[in-house]
């Protein structure tokens, strides 16, 4: 049975966390059990028992995820922010590394908290 994984990432970081990601499901599955198998990406990555989200509560966003800015937006956004230090606390804040790992359903929320730095 031919096997093909196809991995894109926006970054060596976020490639880092898929492969990680990918061999952590892997090796917890039975090879018959593995069949059709599709792998989130890092935007929709839950934290494992070993990892401690420090995300606050998820509120209700006006904006569906449709709605939601992209990451290119996101990171634009940052790049105007002086205070570095503060973007980087409120990525930590919101259970991410980086801006990658920003969940996709959190991303208006990440950005309006953005705008007020």
């Amino acid at each position: 049975m031919p096997i093909t994984i196809t991995i894109a990432a926006n970054n060596a970081d976020e490639l880092r966390q898929l492969m990680q990601d990918a061999a952590n499901t892997l090796a917890g599955m039975r090879t018959e059990d593995i069949a059709d198998v599709q792998v989130s990406t890092v935007a929709d990555q839950q934290p494992t028992p070993k990892q401690e989200s420090k995300a606050p509560p998820q509120t209700k966003s006006d904006k569906s995820a449709e709605d939601a800015p992209s990451i290119e937006e996101i990171r634009a956004k940052a790049q105007t922010v002086k205070d570095k230090a503060a973007v980087k606390a409120l990525i930590e804040e919101f259970g991410a590394k980086n801006l990658t790992g920003i969940p996709e359903d959190r991303r208006a929320e990440f950005m309006a908290r953005l705008e007020e730095l």
